[in-house]
């Protein structure tokens, strides 16, 4: 169907009789229910031998979620979070997985459980300390939905961005206040000797 991809050619192991073939729906893929088919080639030994499944339906619909990630700011060698405004757009059962995409080197992210009414998730992540500062764009969620017993795989929130500081600068150490030196105190005048009239004075009662 227009607007549908995938891979030119997958393998199936001989003693194998089932396989995944991985489909992805860029933005302008047209909605409906399409019929498709497999074709199949193997090597007899005497020449190819080829193979076709049944025309089976393939219903392309609108994405579940919508995402978009705010702005986030970390430090290095210090945890932080990224938080993801979730929308959803089509209603469905149980819980989606969340996974956090696009990470730069050294900075790792644990993957989060979401519902259908749920319209913010926060992911944590670890920024270990070899990892480069600077302003990281390309971030992206990717959200797994169940549905109709499968799981359907969305890209959501292209276009997040991670800023990364390099660690604050210790702050400057005081120095201790310096004790002020005292001047010394001048010794005391040393008594001046009295003269013989003043000793004389100081006999008389």
């Amino acid at each position: 169907p227009p607007g549908l991809s995938g891979p030119n050619n997958i393998d199936i192991a001989g003693d194998k009789t089932t396989a995944e073939y991985e489909l992805h729906a860029n933005g302008d893929a047209s909605t409906g229910e399409w019929k498709v088919v497999v074709l199949g080639e193997a090597d007899s030994g005497r020449g190819p031998v080829l193979a076709s499944s049944a025309l089976v339906s393939l219903t392309v619909a609108e994405p579940f979620v919508s995402m978009n990630l705010d702005l986030a700011a970390a430090e290095v060698g210090k945890p932080s979070a990224v938080v993801g405004k979730i929308e959803t757009l089509e209603p469905y059962d149980g819980a989606a997985t969340a996974r956090l995409s696009g990470l730069p080197y050294g900075v790792t992210a644990d993957t989060r459980t979401i519902t259908a009414n749920q319209a913010e998730v926060t992911f944590p992540i670890n920024v270990a300390a070899d990892a480069r500062p600077g302003k990281h764009s390309g971030l992206f969620c990717i959200v797994e939905v169940p549905a109709q017993g499968g799981t359907i795989h969305h890209q959501a929130a292209s276009g997040g961005t991670l800023r990364i500081d390099k660690p604050a600068a210790p702050p400057p150490k005081k120095e201790a206040p310096q004790e002020k030196k005292q001047a010394a105190k001048p010794e005391a005048e040393a008594a001046k000797p009295l003269s013989r009239l003043e000793q004389l004075r100081q006999r008389k009662p």
